[in-house]
């Protein structure tokens, strides 16, 4: 029987804000032939054809709904329901959960802990795998097992945040109850935060707020949720600021691909990925640049 190594020096940790872009340049690294890159519907599937993969995710990104739920290549996030994992057919979610370990169950957190793949990649020697996780007391309690892991983290990333203006809270909440409330002037996609909803036309704004105050009551709470979430990652990555062993990733990068692909070829340097491709780079950030802007344009 197989065991878990935990003194891998495969395992690479990107620690990055909710839909600050931290799957597209797991995905990036995962092209590479010197990483491994798994899928949900076989824990023990490991993707050995790159280029296929390319092309899975270059369709998963076209077929991206303007409206829908942005899932960045998996359709299930952060679920501990292990029938919902198995149906889902391309993932970077990685044996270990990017729940809090606290929070998971007794009976779900060994499935993930120790799940035969992740046998099978810590104790791989040739290649890297990768784990993204949303806040730092994640990282932290992931790096008490397994000592030797690299990590990545997301620095910058508010400018992309405001650009990208869709994310699970807006999604979930925020736009079913605009459905359900709205008029027909108004836009179709309800306001991502108080700046935006500033932004849309008066008359709009006042009906809102006289005839829908539960709405506005709503959207002020998760404006607030948001700024208190993203303060705290802030303040909590600092810890990591002197460490040489830390790579920081300024996302502002991904705002511009003149940035990016100097960027990306100087992580793969980091992380020892021999066989960096500028061009595969380049059109992969475009369609997931494109889908992006259409998302974030749509009214």
């Amino acid at each position: 029987m197989q065991f878990v190594n935990f003194d891998t020096e495969q395992l690479v940790l990107v620690c990055y804000p909710g839909y600050a872009g931290g799957n597209f340049i797991i995905n990036c690294l995962a092209l590479s032939e010197d990483s491994n890159y798994y899928q949900f519907d076989d824990f023990d599937t490991i993707v050995k054809d790159k280029q296929l993969l390319f092309q899975k995710f270059i369709n998963f990104i076209n077929s991206q709904s303007l409206m829908g739920e942005w899932q960045d290549f998996f359709n299930k996030k952060d679920s501990t329901d292990k029938d919902i994992l198995s149906n889902n057919p391309i993932g970077i979610l990685t044996p270990i959960s990017t729940i809090s370990i606290d929070l998971m169950s007794p009976e779900i957190f060994p499935n993930f802990l120790f799940s035969p793949s992740l046998c099978k990649l810590t104790n791989d020697l040739a290649h890297k795998f990768f784990v993204g996780f949303h806040h730092p007391l994640q990282v932290d309690k992931i790096l008490r097992l397994y000592k030797n892991a690299k990590l990545v983290v997301f620095e910058n990333y508010r400018n992309f945040l405001e650009f990208r203006q869709r994310d699970l809270m807006h999604t979930l909440f925020l736009q079913p109850h605009w459905n359900n409330i709205k008029g027909d002037s108004w836009p179709e996609s309800a306001p991502f935060d108080i700046e935006s909803f500033r932004s849309y036309p008066k008359l709009i704004r006042d009906e809102v707020s006289t005839l829908f105050p539960e709405f506005i009551n709503e959207l002020t709470m998760i404006s607030s949720w948001r700024k208190d979430y993203y303060y705290d990652y802030d303040k909590s990555i600092e810890k990591y600021k002197n460490n040489s062993n830390v790579i920081f990733w300024n996302v502002d990068a991904q705002l511009n691909q003149d940035q990016l692909l100097p960027q990306i070829e100087q992580l793969y340097k980091n992380l020892g990925l021999r066989d960096f491709n500028k061009e595969q780079i380049s059109e992969f950030y475009t369609v997931w640049y494109t889908k992006l802007k259409q998302i974030s344009e749509y009214k």
